[in-house]
């Protein structure tokens, strides 16, 4: 707990004095005009009290304190005089430059009262100004969250309304193709521009694996978010773990990769399964091709001519 005095008085025996009476419960410092006054807590400052005499020469007291009050206003001002005049006193109470108003003579058990009052209203004021500092903090903290908030509702709206946006599209793709270009460009409209790639595996027969990239080459740090179905993964979808501004994929970024990636899993899954249809059907109309062939050469061979015409058609 902070004890520390000046005592201001031109009179040096009053202030020694005083000095020597209090010096074994405050930490006291003395001066002897307003300059060095405020030389002294400039140096030594800040003071819990400062008790100033009224008349001094230059600056007098009640001009000192309300320099004081200006540059410390936690610290508790006292001022002394020998002139018990009122107007003074009010003035210097009515500024609100003063805690107490004292007269000379003065005893020092009456001095130590006041000075332990200050001190205990120096602490409090100290307290309060921390606590209004820590509950300035506080606000900006939450004025900072809130706007960090809106912000992220703001970019969680836009992703939402891009995932409808690609749900629609992908209902209508009619390829792989128009499938990986759907989910590398949005991957790489809402992820900073990061260059993406799409992979998959086609049905069995076929090539195997197939890659669909778009964007520049993906280097450095990779993320790959499989495409998973019922029937297993069928595919992945990579990007680059850092963006062209060097800024790292965060959760909020893994979780629509994550979203996007299932949106492609079923739509990779369902073109394969078309596929399958497709090629399914196509050995169906083969296969009783052969047969009408084989119960009837003349309807065999006009199936081959209708399959000739639609060619050259």
């Amino acid at each position: 707990m902070s004890r520390k005095v000046l005592l201001v008085d031109d009179q040096h025996d009053t202030v020694n004095g005083f000095a020597r009476l209090l010096n074994s419960d405050f930490d006291v410092t003395t001066a002897y005009d307003a300059k060095s006054a405020l030389e002294t807590i400039h140096k030594q400052g800040p003071f819990a009290v400062i008790v100033s005499d009224y008349s001094m020469p230059g600056m007098n007291g009640i001009e000192l304190l309300a320099r004081v009050r200006k540059e410390s206003p936690s610290t508790s001002r006292v001022m002394l005089t020998g002139m018990a005049e009122y107007d003074v006193a009010l003035a210097a109470l009515n500024a609100g430059q003063v805690m107490r108003f004292l007269t000379k003579p003065l005893g020092h058990k009456e001095l130590r009262e006041v000075l332990d009052e200050g001190i205990a209203l120096h602490l409090k004021s100290v307290e309060e100004s921390c606590l209004a500092e820590e509950l300035q903090s506080t606000r900006d903290c939450l004025k900072d969250l809130e706007s960090s908030l809106e912000s992220r509702d703001d970019q969680l709206v836009t992703r939402l309304k891009e995932l409808s946006r690609l749900a629609t599209a992908l209902s209508t793709a009619d390829s792989m193709h128009s499938i990986a270009q759907l989910a590398v460009e949005t991957v790489s409209s809402e992820l900073d521009g990061r260059a993406a790639q799409l992979e998959w595996s086609l049905a069995a027969g076929e090539e195997g694996l197939q890659m669909v990239r778009a964007g520049s080459e993906l280097q450095g740090e990779l993320h790959f978010e499989p495409l998973c179905t019922m029937d297993g993964e069928v595919g992945r979808i990579g990007v680059n773990l850092n963006s062209d501004g060097g800024d790292e994929l965060d959760e909020e970024d893994r979780r629509f990769l994550a979203s996007i990636a299932s949106f492609m899993a079923v739509a990779v899954h369902g073109q394969l399964r078309r596929q399958e249809r497709d090629e399914a059907q196509n050995a169906v109309i083969h296969a009783l091709a052969l047969l009408a062939e084989r119960r009837d050469d003349e309807t065999g061979k006009h199936l081959e001519r209708v399959a000739g015409y639609c060619r050259l058609v």
